[in-house]
């Protein structure tokens, strides 16, 4: 989790600097040797570190078993 809030805290710093929001938060895993992507509608766009490490955590403690996350996404 460490890694994902450390990403996050990046992509929503740069997020803010020309004003923008996200509206979707994603994690890449590898499962059974092929890829599989869950992803989440957020209620409103943020860019707010907070708002979208608590998305983020939820996608994890959800999908999360073990399997190496390959990709987590900001859209």
């Amino acid at each position: 989790m460490i890694v994902i809030h450390e990403i996050v805290d990046e992509v929503a710093m740069r997020l803010r600097l020309p004003h923008v929001a996200a509206g979707k938060v994603a994690l890449a895993q590898d499962i059974e040797e092929r890829g599989v992507k869950h992803q989440m509608q957020l209620s409103r766009q943020t860019n707010c570190t907070k708002d979208l490490n608590t998305q983020f955590e939820k996608l994890f403690k959800t999908y999360w078993r073990g399997q190496p996350i390959r990709q987590i996404y900001v859209v």
